[in-house]
């Protein structure tokens, strides 16, 4: 077991994520080991993973089990993408001898959008989850916490481990990814 989890205070939440961590672990395990190829890292992936659980563990209680296990394996997926591409850059970082700059971060404001407002009947939420889905993960997964668990931005950047700035601009790009490709499909899912 995770050393994480023995230090939950309340002994129900603890038995709770650890019977999470027992039936999902080694999942989330082929998950991470899939993207990092690498022991440590997706041991490291998958504690990343119940720690977001943790922290968002009375949410996740209140969620159905589609919505948890969804929340569980984006959460792999997204964390682990974020270590192979750290890695990569250390890697490369630590190869070159060429001075980079970092580029600043765009301050964006958190923009609130129609999405629920969006999902009247259930066919029409399972058309959008589809269509989610079928984006690029570091877009579609973001506009699933965003949109149907209704996780804070903030929430949401410390559970991948990226900044605030990089959550408002991939949910910004998502949007306009998402309108720009489906606008018809949406506009059909609004009039419902």
């Amino acid at each position: 077991m995770l050393p994480v989890i023995l230090a939950i205070r309340d002994e129900e939440d603890r038995s709770y994520v650890e019977e999470v961590y027992i039936k999902y672990g080694p999942k989330l395990y082929y998950i991470a080991n899939s993207y990092l190829n690498n022991v440590q890292d997706s041991e490291d992936c998958v504690q990343d993973v119940v720690i977001a659980l943790i922290d968002s563990l009375e949410d996740y209680k209140c969620w159905d089990h589609r919505h948890q296990v969804n929340f569980l394996v984006k959460c792999c997926r997204c964390i682990a993408i974020n270590k192979y591409k750290k890695r990569s850059k250390r890697e490369s970082l630590e190869s070159s001898i060429n001075d980079t700059e970092e580029m600043p971060e765009l301050e964006l404001a958190d923009e609130e959008t129609s999405i629920q407002e969006m999902v009247i009947s259930e066919e029409s939420k399972m058309r959008l989850v589809k269509m989610i889905e079928e984006m690029d993960p570091k877009y579609g997964d973001l506009l699933f916490f965003k949109g149907f668990l209704h996780m804070k931005n903030v929430v949401i950047a410390k559970m991948l481990n990226i900044s605030v700035n990089l959550v408002n601009v991939r949910l910004k790009r998502a949007r306009d990814i998402l309108l720009s490709t489906r606008s018809e499909e949406l506009d059909e899912i609004r009039r419902k």
